[in-house]
């Protein structure tokens, strides 16, 4: 069991690291032929609020997701091995095994180590540079990163899978791929199936490619719960662009019935108990994501997401949210640099009949090993403050544990958070 101590004490380690110039690579195992290598992430901290308090959580209720810098009152830890296998004839990976455990905890909880996040393996090259993988697998997830938000989440928390990748096609290529889901945390087990369709590598010009994504999706009957069989299908699109130091993506897709999922980390269908009408329910969602980075001098990524929510009854059950944030940082020097973060969400909830917007402001002195938007270990010193309208009062600021703004419509926290991924 790792608790929240043992997390503080490797953010101590990474402080003396940062100050000391010592650079943490990856651990591995690597010959001609067999690669063995040890890798992960890990957050974590500690914070406060107003009175000494648990560090607030900022984020309006129903949301998608929120701004992260200086809004994480949690830990995470994933610690994966891979094995491949490359031939020396050819140099090509043939074989690849990966397994990984993974935990996760809001401050107030403790840290275990209790899930199989990923374990599966990977036959590469068995017909024209195509792969066959089985298993489970967090599958080429999609997000934005200042903001979490994984807009195209497949793979991560389902129960197994299994497709082909790399498919040539005169355009490009396809993957397709089979997911089975079990939603175990209702009252009853309810199952489902995905088959998720990419075609990936359209260039639209020299700087620009498209991916085409589609999804078939049916939720299998449950008569204990008295749930009927239920379809799905979704569509949508994204563009990756580069150019110089700049990068952007921008993703459109609709989903209808059983593919739209209930969180960016569970993709099991929506239920009916929550307020859904399969039948009828759609989603619609649109958003971009801007990265440009100048070193030695600076790094910005921007974001802005619209999402419209319809859960499918007759009246009063639409849901919008309208997302913009920017993260810019400032490198003072090869090891030291300030970020701001400013994120602004408006909820428009029929369902709930609330309406209203949430602002979140951080600024973060960080101690990184090197220069860059990415680079990792990082720790940061942070200081976070949000106001949210009357309509959100008591759903915004409570939580987790002790946080106490239950009866505000605006609240700080400080403390410090170090992330790392290798």
């Amino acid at each position: 069991m790792i608790t929240i101590r043992h997390l503080y004490s490797i953010a101590l380690i990474l402080l003396v690291t940062f100050t000391s110039n010592v650079s943490i690579a990856e651990v591995g195992y690597e010959n001609n032929s067999h690669n063995i290598i040890f890798s992960g992430y890990a957050r974590g901290g500690i914070g406060v609020s107003e009175g000494h308090k648990s560090q607030a959580k900022f984020a309006l209720p129903n949301a998608r997701s929120a701004y992260r810098l200086g809004n994480e009152p949690d830990s995470n830890i994933e610690l994966e091995l891979q094995y491949a296998y490359t031939s020396p004839k050819d140099t090509k990976q043939k074989f690849k095994l990966v397994a990984m455990r993974a935990g996760y905890a809001a401050h107030d909880s403790t840290l275990k180590l209790d899930d199989w996040a990923q374990a599966y393996f990977a036959i590469n090259d068995i017909w024209r540079d195509s792969n066959f993988w089985f298993g489970r697998r967090y599958y080429d997830r999609k997000d934005i990163h200042i903001m979490d938000h994984y807009w195209l989440n497949s793979g991560q928390n389902s129960h197994i899978g299994g497709g082909l990748e790399n498919i040539a096609t005169p355009v490009g290529t396809i993957d397709i791929a089979l997911f089975q889901y079990r939603d175990e945390n209702a009252t009853d087990e309810m199952r489902s199936h995905t088959v998720d369709v990419r075609w990936r590598g359209i260039k639209i010009n020299e700087k620009s490619n498209l991916t085409l994504w589609a999804q078939l999706s049916k939720r299998d009957k449950n008569n204990n719960l008295a749930y009927s069989n239920q379809n799905g299908e979704a569509l949508g699109l994204w563009i990756d662009s580069e150019s110089g130091n700049m990068k952007n993506t921008l993703a459109l897709s609709v989903q209808y019935g059983s593919t739209i999922t209930q969180s960016d980390f569970n993709p099991n269908p929506v239920r009916e108990e929550d307020g859904w009408n399969l039948n009828s329910a759609s989603v619609f969602e649109i958003n971009n994501a801007f990265f440009y980075e100048v070193l030695p001098a600076f790094a910005i990524q921007a974001s802005a997401a619209i999402r419209y929510e319809n859960r499918g009854g007759a009246a009063n059950t639409t849901i919008n949210w309208y997302s913009a944030g920017v993260r810019p940082i400032i490198f003072l020097s090869n090891n030291i640099s300030l970020a701001f973060e400013f994120g602004f969400d408006h909820l428009n909830d029929k369902v709930n009949n609330r309406q209203g917007n949430l602002l979140k402001e951080t600024i973060s002195i960080q101690f990184s090993t090197a220069r860059g938007f990415y680079n990792r270990p990082i720790l940061r010193l942070f200081a976070t403050s949000a106001q949210w309208g009357d309509d959100f009062k008591g759903l915004v600021g409570h939580a987790p544990d002790d946080a106490p703004y239950a009866t505000n419509t605006d609240g700080w926290t400080t403390g410090i958070q170090f992330e790392w991924w290798w």
